[in-house]
């Protein structure tokens, strides 16, 4: 499988997520950053650790982020 390159010019993050009064901002900007991927029709393919890495924090919260994200049915 190929690498997956995306020209990223930043993330924008949609009223209905950024008003979300269910999601916590780390929620938010992991959901904007698997949609800059998912967006285009392809797969959102980033190990726990490395989603911790670029958004700066513990893979321990990153998997908290991806529990909520997939409990709330934001993703699949």
């Amino acid at each position: 499988m190929g690498e997956v390159v995306r020209q990223f010019k930043g993330i924008w993050i949609p009223a209905e997520i950024w008003l979300s009064k269910e999601l916590k901002p780390i929620d938010k900007v992991l959901l904007a950053d698997i949609d800059s991927f998912t967006g285009n029709g392809k797969a959102f393919y980033k190990s726990n650790a490395t989603i911790a890495e670029d958004l700066c924090v513990s893979v321990s919260t990153a998997k908290r982020a991806i529990k909520t994200l997939l409990t709330q049915n934001h993703i699949n």
